[in-house]
């Protein structure tokens, strides 16, 4: 009986340990920009639809979006339904894009986050152009009820000076 009572209690602790930690800021954070990138990458043959990607960045969206990079980042404000239709017309023209997290920083401060991705991204227009490259990307967020993605940054190898400085976003 004791035995039982002591992995009921193991296990409770267990489980409230985990949303403790699932709820923490950080891990709110991460799970808002993988989100993002989810809908980014694109595959031409994939069972998504594109009401559920706008569904999806509704929900991590603020209600704007300021956008620093070189192209095909666009850059300057934009709404959730600006972003979702240029992601859907970039979709539309690729066959592929891929996108392989290589590190990953998160820093908090008060209500705001900034998320610093390096990545390598792969993007194809059918079979015979093809492009790898090393991106930095960087998130901006802000709390409001929730974590809501407000700024994106994307600079290539070689093109730093074509973003904004990444203190400029906070």
């Amino acid at each position: 009986m004791k035995r039982i009572l002591l992995l009921v209690i193991v296990l409770a602790l267990l489980t409230g340990g985990y949303f403790v930690f699932r709820n923490q800021d950080k891990q709110q954070i991460g799970r808002q920009v993988d989100q993002l990138i989810e809908n980014i990458e694109h595959k031409k043959i994939s069972l998504r639809k594109p009401s559920d990607v706008k569904t999806s960045l509704e929900a991590i969206l603020a209600d704007e979006i300021e956008f620093f990079g070189a192209p095909p980042v666009p850059s300057g404000t934009h709404s959730p339904d600006d972003v979702i239709d240029k992601l859907a017309t970039f979709h539309g023209f690729t066959t592929l894009c891929e996108i392989e997290e290589k590190s990953r920083d998160i820093e908090i401060n008060g209500d705001e986050a900034r998320v610093t991705i390096e990545a390598e991204v792969h993007v194809a227009i059918g079979k015979n152009l093809q492009k790898r490259e090393n991106w930095t990307m960087m998130f901006q967020l802000k709390k409001s009820d929730v974590w809501r993605i407000s700024g994106i940054k994307g600079t290539p190898p070689g093109n730093a000076s074509s973003a904004r400085d990444a203190s400029d976003l906070f």
